[in-house]
């Protein structure tokens, strides 16, 4: 019995570090994209900036939709 706790235990921490790594690359994302848009902003580029801000909705939503909030 004790085996099958070990086995629990280490696949709930190899679970947690994925969603951890999940978590961290999509927040990357948003970031980047952010980062973009205030970019084209700056330089009047409003289209630019709308897709920048429309992928960072998206990312969120996808973020939010799938348990990582």
């Amino acid at each position: 019995m004790s085996e099958l706790i070990k086995w629990f235990e280490k696949r709930r921490e190899t679970k947690a570090l994925a969603t951890i790594q999940q978590h961290s690359a999509l927040t990357t994302s948003i970031v980047e994209d952010l980062e973009k848009a205030v970019a084209a902003a700056v330089n009047n580029k409003m289209e630019d900036m709308r897709t920048c801000i429309e992928r960072v909705a998206s990312n969120e939503e996808r973020q939010t939709c799938c348990g990582e909030k």
